[in-house]
C-alpha cells in the first residue's frame, strides 16, 4: 500500500485536517499561519531545512503540499486551533515507503515529520495529536511507522517516546531514526 486516506480529526480544541478546498480559497490566512512558525529561529530551530525568510517561500511550500498529495509520496496535515476561527498552529506530515527510501534509504516505512507552533510547546498537544494520526493509521492497516530526530531535540524525543517509537539506527552524527514498536 503507498496509498493513504487523509485524515480528518477534531475533538473541539485542534482540528487535524487535510489540505482542503476551504484552504485553497482562504490560503492568504493559511499561508501567513505558516509563515508565523516557519519563519521564527526558535520554531524551526531543530528543522532547519523548513526555516524560511520569505512570504514566497511559503507559496512554494504550498506547492510542495499540493505536489505531495498529486504524486502520494507525502500528506501534509495541518493542526488548527478551534477556538482561534482555526489558526494553523503545526503540521504533520506522513511520508510515503518509496519517498522514505529514496530519501534516506530507509526500507518499507511510513515516516511522520511534524512541528508545533511554540506558544503550544510542553502542553502534550503533539503527543495526542500524533497518537490520534497513529492510530487512525494504524486503522488504515499501516503499523510500519517512523520518525527521523535530531539526537539533541529532547522535547521531539520525549514525544516519540512517550508514543512507544525505539531507536532504529543513525542517519547521520545530528539525527536518529525511530520506529514504533509493535
Amino acid at each position: 500500500m503507498e496509498k493513504i486516506i487523509p485524515i480528518n480529526l477534531n475533538n473541539g480544541v485542534i482540528h487535524i485536517h487535510p489540505y482542503r478546498k476551504i484552504d485553497l480559497q482562504n490560503g492568504d490566512v493559511l499561508e501567513d499561519d505558516l509563515f508565523e512558525i516557519l519563519s521564527d529561529v526558535e520554531n524551526m530551530s531543530f528543522m532547519p531545512q523548513r526555516y524560511i525568510t520569505s512570504r514566497g517561500d511559503v507559496s512554494k511550500l504550498m506547492l510542495g503540499v499540493k505536489v505531495g498529495y498529486a504524486t502520494n509520496s507525502r500528506w501534509s496535515h495541518f493542526l488548527s486551533l478551534v477556538e482561534f476561527h482555526n489558526k494553523v498552529v503545526g503540521q504533520i506530515d506522513i511520508i510515503s515507503p518509496k519517498a522514505v527510501f529514496k530519501s534516506y534509504g530507509i526500507s518499507e516505512i511510513w515516516l511522520i515529520e511534524y512541528f508545533l507552533h511554540k506558544m503550544l510547546w510542553s502542553k502534550g498537544i503533539m503527543t495526542d495529536a500524533l497518537s490520534a494520526i497513529i492510530n487512525n493509521l494504524q486503522g488504515q492497516g499501516i503499523n510500519n511507522i517512523g520518525a527521523i530526530c535530531k539526537t539533541n531535540n529532547l522535547s521531539s524525543l520525549s514525544v516519540l517516546n512517550k508514543l512507544g517509537f525505539i531507536k532504529d539506527r543513525i542517519i547521520d552524527a545530528k539525527q536518529d531514526s525511530y520506529i514504533l514498536a509493535k
